[in-house]
């Protein structure tokens, strides 16, 4: 049905008035305009090509004359009644009825499945009913007024007409505006009809919706305007505002878009005088609202164990939950083994299973979420459910019950570094529990140096070859535990050779290059020549001042004679010279926690990591403060942070431990200790850690060789 064929009367304007109420588009062009002026308003009207031909609002007193057409319609009336302001209003105001109880029903129904206090969601139901319709029931059907007669239906008639026709209502644009804002009024909107006259097709009628006043505090006209477009796929909401006030009203006539949709704020009716007439206006104006959140409930997306079934029992597996929801609430979670609650509800996603031959046979694992905006106090938002089987163990065979070699010690006979042409012996010592004979293998950089031998020593006669950082690796087995090329326990050292006349070069001074001093430096360091690097290092400087890489090597060397003050001043150094050197930034960080300044060994892991987050090593660092402040979910979220970027950080595995331990979870800092030893085996203090937490288990004999262990290693309580 074309808009233009709805008619209402011609509308002649006897008295005058001032117009303040203007058109106005919000589009793309549109922003902040709480903060236009009166002339901004007016001059987006005039410049907007959409809003051509819709004149702004005359607000008529309520002792002036409208005249109307007698024939029913149309631009050329044969006659006319005339009709004060004042007596208008009150008719229609009688009309829209809000208190009505069949039209309460109906506005009630339409709103109630968008629950809230005047939203504009609740406006946009009662919209999209009366132009559509809903279900069986057809949208609004247009019937013209008797020939000769305005007549103006009551709410509650116009719906009652309707529900015999099968239809939301029935009647010309005039009862269409008088439902819309009976409807409307009901919930507790704020409404007006305008009256529009065109000169070429006639006469119309349409409702607007009070939004709100721009300059009013916390108002929400322009995310409810951004909400309207959003949701009716449009870059144009049509409303008018008062240039005066900054009150915004929303359009709620029914002609379509450039899409050819219907929506609220479409397009205004051209003509040349639009003139409103104020409803109920002897009471406040309410402004609409954004609408009420509807929060969901989470999801799961999966749960997983880090090992397939079956397993052994004694076998420990940890199962992972992962959920997700959509309002970003906290989510809640409850672990079930075969129906029997394992944990309380919980932040934690994780449950650790220590399996028991109780559990032998097919177990069920159940996962329940919950955000606490659902379900009961008891119950889960959603839940998933998995088997998993638990075999018997297999019984020992003497084979298996036999235990590897252990290595005690590996050793040289002469320091590191040497020089080529030096012959070093390493001497390796291995213990086995049941004294089986232990058959040693060496490997220099990884290649072996002769075949698998019961023969504990090796002489390294070095060749100019292997000038450099080495790597000396050697291998035990007793031949009942590993394959064939297989080892049951190992050991690697470094060893730093020089060339023959590298160690003179820490006394020379015919060089001048900066880089050859901070190259010798670093190969000492290397070797463990921190006394020797240091000159060496000092050497470069006072060849060249501005060379970062000596301030950064000599930094290293005063650290590790515990020189902190000395070492951030070379780091300063370093870091003014060359300001990208993140590693200079962090080792500055190491140096302040070592001397208890840990606010500004954190500002110094932020920098680091702000601008490089994927550096792994101040990731590790700044849980390592975070455990020193008490803050272990923090210090947990780092170390996890540093192991997605490097999971073979070993440091960053015993920070993880750390803060598990400290949060009560005893067997998963266990695993993360684990971890770190695996990686770093002669990390002794992972080893006491380790200890520590297997004592508060009650797993004394365990603890106690952990602890003999990283005495052993050097550790010092």
């Amino acid at each position: 049905m074309s808009p233009v064929a709805i008619w209402l009367y011609a509308v002649l304007l006897v008295g005058s008035a001032i117009a303040t109420d203007v058109p106005f588009v919000f589009d793309e062009t549109s922003a902040d305009v709480a903060s236009y002026t009166s002339a901004q308003l007016e001059q987006a009207r005039t410049s907007s090509p959409e809003l051509a031909g819709v004149p702004s609002i005359s607000s008529p007193s309520d002792s002036e004359i409208l005249a109307f057409p007698v024939t029913g319609g149309g631009s050329t009336p044969e006659g006319a009644t005339d009709k004060k302001v004042g007596e208008l209003k009150e008719s229609l105001s009688a009309r829209v009825e809000p208190d009505n109880s069949v039209v309460r029903h109906e506005a009630v129904v339409l709103a109630a499945k968008y629950p809230g206090d005047r939203t504009i969601d609740q406006i946009s139901s009662i919209y999209s009913y009366l132009k559509n319709g809903a279900d069986s029931k057809k949208g609004w059907s247009y019937v013209a007024d008797t020939r000769g007669i305005d007549n103006f239906m009551y709410a509650n008639e116009t719906l009652e007409i309707g529900k015999d026709a099968g239809c939301v209502g029935a009647g010309d644009c005039d009862d269409f505006a008088i439902l819309m804002s009976a409807l409307i009024e009901s919930i507790g909107g704020t409404t007006r009809i305008i009256l529009a006259r065109n000169n070429t097709t006639g006469g119309h009628a349409y409702t607007e919706v009070y939004l709100g006043n721009l300059d009013a505090q916390n108002n929400q006209v322009e995310g409810i305007i951004n909400w309207l477009k959003e949701k009716f796929d449009t870059v144009r909401i049509y409303t008018h505002i008062d240039t005066d006030t900054k009150n915004v009203w929303l359009n709620l006539d029914w002609g379509p878009d450039e899409k050819g949709n219907t929506h609220p704020g479409g397009p205004f009716y051209q003509g040349d005088k639009h003139i409103v007439l104020s409803i109920r206006d002897t009471f406040v104006k309410t402004p609409l609202k954004l609408p009420e959140k509807s929060n969901k409930p989470p999801k799961l997306i999966r749960l997983t164990s880090d090992k397939p079934s079956p397993q052994d029992a004694g076998t420990i597996i940890t199962w992972t939950a992962e959920a997700k929801d959509a309002d970003k609430d906290p989510v809640l979670y409850h672990f079930f083994l075969n129906d029997d609650p394992v944990t309380k509800w919980a932040k934690e996603n994780r449950w650790i299973w220590n399996t028991t031959k109780d559990d032998l046979g097919e177990n069920k694992i159940e996962i329940q979420v919950r955000d606490g905006k659902h379900a009961g106090p008891d119950n889960g938002d959603a839940s998933n459910v998995t088997k998993f089987t638990i075999a018997t163990l297999p019984p020992k065979s003497q084979e298996q019950s036999n235990q590897p070699p252990s290595l005690i010690s590996f050793t040289s006979d002469r320091p590191s570094p040497q020089d080529a042409g030096a012959s070093i012996t390493w001497t390796a010592e291995a213990k086995d529990p049941e004294n089986d004979q232990v058959l040693y293998r060496l490997l220099l950089n990884s290649k072996p140096q002769g075949v698998w031998t019961s023969h504990n020593t090796w002489t390294w006669d070095v060749a100019e070859t292997e000038v450099g950082d080495n790597q000396i690796e050697v291998w035990v087995r007793d031949g009942k535990h590993s394959g064939k090329e297989g080892f049951d326990d190992r050991k690697s050292l470094s060893f730093v050779i020089t060339a023959s006349d590298q160690k003179a070069a820490i006394g020379q001074t015919d060089s001048i290059d900066p880089s050859k001093w901070t190259e010798n430096g670093n190969a000492l360091f290397k070797a463990g020549s921190y006394e020797d690097a240091l000159k060496c290092y000092e050497k470069a400087i006072q060849h060249s001042p501005l060379y970062a890489d000596a301030w950064y090597g000599k930094a290293n060397a005063l650290c590790t004679q515990g020189k902190y003050e000395e070492c951030i001043a070379c780091l300063d150094k370093c870091i003014n010279i060359d300001p990208t050197n993140l590693a200079a930034l962090n080792n500055k960080g190491a140096a302040l926690f070592e001397l208890g300044r840990y606010d500004e060994a954190l500002a110094c892991y932020d920098q680091s990591i702000k601008e490089d987050p994927s550096f792994a090593t101040p990731w590790s660092n700044k849980a390592e403060v975070l455990l020193k402040l008490g803050k272990y979910s923090e210090a947990l979220d780092c170390s996890d942070r540093s192991l997605s970027i490097d999971s073979s950080n070993a440091f960053a595995w015993m920070m993880k431990g750390k803060a598990k331990a400290a949060l009560g979870k005893n067997i998963e800092a266990l695993e993360c200790f684990d971890k770190a030893i695996e990686l770093d085996q002669q990390n002794a203090e992972a080893l006491n850690s380790k200890a520590i937490v297997l004592e508060k288990l009650n797993r004394i004999a365990e603890a106690n060789t952990a602890y003999a262990k990283a005495k052993e290693l050097g550790y010092e309580a």
